[in-house]
């Protein structure tokens, strides 16, 4: 039981300190939708505060790896000539 407590608090400061840089970055929560993915989706929805409104989960531990992925694959279409694919 101390240990859960310990880990808890540990797990909303970290959320607070999360959801205070984006707002250190100019993000409004009144105003703007903000997306979690992956493991930090989880730790945001369970601990952190948010507005539920505007706040989107993805649970999927790829979702950062496939959104790179899909980048790069709109680069390379646009960029073909110079990797000397078309």
């Amino acid at each position: 039981e101390k240990y859960a407590k310990l880990m808890k608090q540990g797990a909303t400061e970290y959320t607070e300190l999360i959801m205070q840089k984006l707002r250190d970055h100019e993000f409004n929560e009144e105003l703007m939708r903000v997306y979690f993915m992956g493991g930090g989706a989880r730790l945001v929805e369970q601990f952190g505060k948010y507005n539920p409104e505007r706040t989107i989960f993805n649970h999927d531990i790829r979702a950062n790896a496939k959104g790179y992925e899909y980048l790069g694959k709109i680069y390379l279409s646009t960029h073909k000539k110079e990797f000397g694919l078309g």
